[in-house]
């Protein structure tokens, strides 16, 4: 069975739907809200609360995608333990975000007044982070993101970045670092990243490049 939620920001009674496979969970704020299933069953939710959502199989959901969360996420991200893909936008995740899940592959957290990049677990299966929009200023916390190929940095106000950021980051195809406030960079920034084929600068104050 395979359930598709689409919930709101005022989540209450779920308490009759159970699902043995969740694949998405969708939060959007002030928009009607309807849960589909593959037997064409609709479950009218209005006045939700994430709490009434205990028999939702939180191990089976593998996508998890929400915005507009001006009261936090109201979820303990922890609880979804096979969760491959996470996106949060328009939200306020500038205090104690945690990096929950360690099957993620995909992380996209746009628009949230983030202020600094967070520490991933060594375990770490990311391959595409998404931080664009936020307010980062120094680029860091990257050296346990072993399997990162996609790396989206645009429109912080990044002014420095360590020496060492990415020389972990050996798997790096692609890194977006327009819309920034860089003015220099370390010579040898990039001397590990054997695989970056995409580097993006546009929109900076360099005033030039190091061969």
């Amino acid at each position: 069975l395979l359930i598709v939620f689409v919930l709101s920001l005022n989540i209450v009674a779920i308490s009759s739907i159970t699902a043995q496979s969740v694949i998405s969970l969708t939060c959007e704020c002030n928009k009607y809200s309807l849960c589909y299933s593959t037997d064409a069953k609709k479950y009218k939710i209005t006045n939700f609360v994430v709490k009434n959502c205990e028999n939702l199989s939180f191990n089976d959901v593998e996508e998890l995608q929400m915005s507009w969360l001006s009261q936090g996420i109201g979820l303990n991200l922890t609880d979804f333990k096979n969760l491959k893909a996470l996106k949060i936008s328009h939200s306020d995740l500038s205090k104690n975000f945690k990096v929950p899940g360690s099957q993620m592959k995909v992380l996209k957290i746009s628009s949230n007044k983030i202020k600094q990049i967070p520490n991933f677990p060594g375990s770490s299966k990311i391959e595409k982070l998404f931080m664009d929009k936020n307010e980062i200023s120094i680029v860091k916390n990257l050296k346990n993101l072993k399997k990162l190929k996609l790396l989206n940095l645009e429109s912080n106000g990044i002014y420095y970045i360590k020496v060492d950021a990415f020389s972990a980051n050996l798997a790096l195809a692609t890194l977006n670092l327009n819309h920034n406030e860089l003015t220099s960079l370390e010579p040898s920034i990039f001397h590990k990243n054997m695989n970056l084929i995409e580097l993006s600068l546009n929109w900076n104050n360099l005033k030039f490049l190091h061969d």
